[in-house]
Formats: C-alpha cells, structure tokens, sequence
C-alpha cells in the first residue's frame, strides 16, 4: 500500500505512521514500520536525479531511527525477531543505496557506523 499511496493518499506515512511505530518499542509495530520503510523506499528503488529526491528525504528522516534499531538489537542476534528486524533494516540499506549512494552518506564518517553495523552481524 504504501508504494501506491505514498504521497498523494497517506501523506503522513513519512512523518507520522512510520516514525510512530519504529519508536513504538514493540516488536511487532517496529517490524509493521520498517515493511512499510522497504515498500516506501522500493518505490523510489531504480529513481535518477530530481526523481529520487523523495528518497532522500525518506533516508534522512529514517536513518536516525534505523540506527537507534540497530544499537538496541545488535546484541540480541540469537532473538529471531531482532534477527528478522535487523534483516530489514539491511534490506531497506540496501535497496536505498544500490544505484545510488543516499546524499547523507557522502559525508565524512557517516557510512563507518554502517559498516561497523554489517561487519557485526557478520562476525
């Protein structure tokens, strides 16, 4: 829903929907939040330019948020939710980031804490 809704018919998906259930601290609303982000963002997936500005925005907005996620679950790996959170996250990373690197991470230092993330889940 939110690929075809998002602007036009949910205009508060962005500002209000998502962030409310990431920030919802129950499990169950985190992953409702994040599957809405990943259809948000594949919506904007294969933009260029001025078309992928929207993505840009959803990146700034949520990224914040997915990083507070990941330091709270990233020591809780053996949990198979937090698993499957963390998993979503790494989705939403990627399908963000695959054509194009997001404009807030192009500054100095903004990918280490990303990378530090991955390596993590890794090891």
């Amino acid at each position: 829903m939110a690929r075809f809704d998002y602007p036009e018919r949910w205009p508060t998906l962005l500002t209000a929907d998502i962030p409310n259930a990431l920030n919802s601290k129950n499990e169950k609303g985190i992953y409702t939040g994040l599957l809405a982000l990943f259809g948000l963002v594949k919506k904007y997936e294969y933009e260029m330019d001025e078309d992928r500005e929207p993505l840009n925005q959803i990146l700034s907005n949520s990224f914040g948020i997915l990083g507070d996620l990941i330091n709270m679950l990233i020591d809780h790996t053996q949990n198979e939710i937090a698993l499957s959170i963390l998993h979503l996250i790494c989705k939403v990373f990627y399908v963000s980031n695959q054509l194009l690197l997001a404009p807030s991470l192009t500054q100095p230092g903004a990918l280490d804490p990303w990378m530090g993330f991955f390596k993590k889940l890794l090891d």
